[in-house]
């Protein structure tokens, strides 16, 4: 199955939603599932070896939740192939 899974925070980042993201993809490729994660583009990315798409981040709104642009056509891009969209 092909899954796109869009997360509001990445690594070198330590969050819960990151982290839990990353523990959830790390399952779906156990069992053999294609994944593909949307994140915030930010300085330093880890991708940990998966597909990772990035996003243009204008700034960070209340602390570190990103206001990205050109969020849209990069879900419309992606979603037209996944069978499940999962958004954290």
């Amino acid at each position: 199955m092909k899954i796109l899974i869009v997360c509001p925070d990445w690594f070198p980042n330590i969050s819960g939603f990151g982290t839990a993201c990353y523990q959830f993809v790390k399952e779906l490729q156990n069992q053999k599932h294609e994944v593909i994660i949307l994140v915030p583009k930010i300085k330093d990315l880890d991708n940990k070896q998966l597909k990772i798409i990035t996003v243009p981040k204008l700034f960070n709104l209340l602390g570190r939740n990103p206001f990205v642009v050109n969020y849209l056509p990069k879900l419309r891009k992606y979603s037209k192939e996944a069978d499940i969209i999962l958004l954290y």
